[in-house]
């Protein structure tokens, strides 16, 4: 099924004119071997954030500003 939707959404993204798709996975992730499977590569890339409000979800020891 998640290869379904994947290649499903690459589809709709191709008709609307897109040329490329970037995923943002969480290191962890089981899914990152079906990208993988995918054709898709590892960016060479950094993602950079910031909570402004309230605690991290994931992490409730971090507090934003």
């Amino acid at each position: 099924m998640a290869r379904a939707l994947v290649t499903g959404a690459e589809g709709w993204l191709a008709a609307q004119g897109a040329r490329k798709v970037q995923l943002m996975v969480r290191a962890g992730n089981p899914a990152a071997t079906l990208y993988g499977h995918l054709g898709y590569e590892r960016q060479d890339v950094e993602v950079h954030g910031r909570w402004l409000a309230g605690p991290c979800p994931d992490r409730p020891d971090i507090v934003g500003r």
